[in-house]
């Protein structure tokens, strides 16, 4: 009769809220392997997880980028954020346009930060170039006379 090699029993999976004692956990790995049966992932440079939203394209991006500076936006790191907001602003008439119909809504939204973010164009539209403070003040003009009208 021939022996059949009892292979050893895998241990059961912890979850990550599982407390153990070191006495469980010598010569175990985090995933509760012996540390000989354990092989490394080699990911190829193509195949490594970006993230968990990928970006379609650079105007994405920006508007993520922006997105996450009005979020953050409060009275007392206006300072800090402020010229971070004010460097991602694009020469770009089209991706301003829907960078600032964000802007405008996102102040219709909330009002009790009207304040800061009228202070956020301004500090932007006097840091930049002549023609993209201009581009600013015409759209953001436009669109604000737009939501006036539809509300």
């Amino acid at each position: 009769m021939a022996s059949v090699l009892a292979r050893p029993e895998e241990p059961p999976r912890r979850s990550r809220f599982y407390k153990s004692s070191k006495k469980d956990m010598r010569g175990m790995t985090e995933s509760g392997h012996d540390f000989d049966e354990v092989s490394s992932v080699d990911w190829e440079e193509d195949e490594r997880p970006r993230s968990k939203f990928p970006v379609a394209n650079e105007n994405e991006l920006i508007l993520r980028k922006v997105r996450a500076v009005l979020n953050k936006l409060t009275p007392l790191n206006f300072n800090r954020l402020r010229k971070r907001y004010a460097s991602l602003i694009p020469h770009d008439a089209k991706l301003l346009t829907t960078l600032m119909q964000f802007l405008v809504g996102k102040a219709m939204d909330d009002p009790m930060y009207l304040q800061i973010y009228a202070h956020l164009v301004g500090y932007t539209i006097s840091r930049k170039p002549q023609n993209v403070s201009h581009m600013i003040r015409t759209i953001l003009q436009a669109q604000i006379h737009h939501e006036l009208q539809v509300n």
